[in-house]
Formats: C-alpha cells, sequence, structure tokens
C-alpha cells in the first residue's frame, strides 16, 4: 500500500478520533450547565406573582 494512503488514512482515524471526544465532551459541559442552572433555580427565593398583588388590591380597595 503506498505511503499516501495510509498517511490519508491516518487523518481520517485522528478526524473521526476527535469528533468523538468533541461529542462527548460537549454533552459532558451541557450536564455541567444543566446542573448548575438547576442549582441556581432552587437557591432563588420564591417571591408573590404580580397576579396575586393585583387581586390583593383589588380586595384591598372594596
Amino acid at each position: 500500500m503506498p505511503d499516501w494512503v495510509c498517511l490519508i488514512g491516518f487523518f481520517v482515524l485522528i478526524g473521526i478520533v476527535m469528533a468523538v471526544v468533541g461529542f462527548i465532551g460537549n454533552k459532558m459541559s451541557d450536564g455541567v450547565e444543566n446542573a448548575l442552572r438547576a442549582r441556581k433555580h432552587r437557591n432563588r427565593p420564591e417571591r408573590k406573582s404580580e397576579s396575586a398583588s393585583l387581586s390583593e388590591r383589588y380586595q384591598a380597595e372594596r
């Protein structure tokens, strides 16, 4: 087999490995971002909705 065919095969193999590693790394970073987003959401203090305060104001005026 000629040397250039081996060289092209080597580059194709390296490209496939890099694509797989990039895909796995991207999925792992998505999981970390989702975990951080969920933690941020849990630590957020609850606040009354705007509609509840409007109904309270309406009841107070009556």
